[in-house]
Parts: structure tokens; sequence; C-alpha cells
């Protein structure tokens, strides 16, 4: 939360914080609900969940891979076999059901309890104007936007953009902790 470039970027008026901050806090959440499903902890993951697609379309894109890769470190350190990770999945199933629906029920409620067409999809859902812009993301996706680094411009953006901010970017003191906490 030190780091320059988060504390400039926190001042600008966009979604991308509070995308930052609700898809830690789903995670977050995520953990304490694998841990112990129930209904406080799924009520709190299904806000969780509602608050980040609220915040960014990206959440879409965020959370399963995030969830994908915790899963995985998961049964990589305690692989249970197949029937009993089967019979867990199962059983979490109805706290799955719980969670999806306050999500969804909140997504709804910051769309304003609104049912209309969905074009593209060609349904009438509640929240249309959520499906739409899900649909006006991935056409910008398609498209692409101009792109500039180390004095080069892109319409596609450039596959090392992230590792190069991370170096240039971040403070050494960060960068050797980071190393330090992976080991």
């Amino acid at each position: 939360t030190t780091t320059p470039t988060i504390l400039a970027h926190a001042g600008l008026a966009t979604t991308d914080m509070a995308l930052t901050a609700f898809v830690s806090a789903t995670l977050v959440a995520s953990l304490y609900w694998a841990s112990k499903p129930g209904w406080r902890t799924s009520a709190i993951f299904g806000l969780t969940i509602g608050l980040a697609l609220l915040s960014k379309f990206s959440t879409l894109a965020f959370l399963p891979a995030a969830w994908l890769l915790m899963y995985a470190a998961h049964l990589l350190l305690d692989w249970p076999g197949f029937l009993p990770a089967l019979k867990r999945a199962v059983k979490l199933l109805p706290w799955v059901a719980v969670s999806t629906a306050i999500a969804l029920l909140l997504v709804w409620a910051g769309y304003r309890f609104a049912i209309g067409p969905v074009d593209y999809l060609r349904a009438t859902l509640p929240a249309p104007a959520f499906f739409t812009g899900i649909h006006y993301v991935y056409l910008h996706n398609g498209e692409g936007h101009l792109a500039y680094l180390l004095g080069r411009l892109s319409q596609r953006g450039f596959w090392y953009y992230y590792p190069v901010v991370l170096a240039v970017k971040t403070p050494l003191a960060t960068l050797i902790l980071l190393a330090i906490a992976i080991f």
C-alpha cells in the first residue's frame, strides 16, 4: 500500500483500486469459506463476490484464475485423493448456491433491480446493463487500444508489459521482500 505507483494510481478516479480491494477481499473470504462453510461465511463470501463484480468486469477473469491457482496449490500441498476431493466438492455445493445467490442479488441491486432485454443473448434478464457491459468489454478487447511501452506503440499491447513495469516501477526494497517471501 505504500508503493508509489499504487499510491499515485489510487488518487485517480478509476475502478482499478476498487477491483483490487474487492478481489483481495473475495480471495480472503473464499479461504475462510472453504475452511468453515456455513451461513455466515457463505453470506460474506457472496457479498464480496457481488461487490467485486460491481467494481469492474475484469473480476470475471481475475477471480476464477486466482481460485484455480489457489486450489492447485492446495492440492499440491495436501492431495486427499480423488474421491475425498469429490465428496468435499459435493458437500460444498449448497454453500456455493447460497454465496452465488447473494452475489447475484447484490449485482442485481447494484443495477437497481432492472429487468430487460439483452440483445446479443436474445433474452430478457435481470441487470441487463451488466451483461451489455460485459459484451462491450469483450468487443473492446477484440479490437484492442493504443498502448505505449519503451518507446514503442502497439494496438495489441505487449506480452512483457507487466514484468517490465514490475521491474522498473517497484522499489528495490519491495522486490527484495517479495523474493524473501516466496522462499
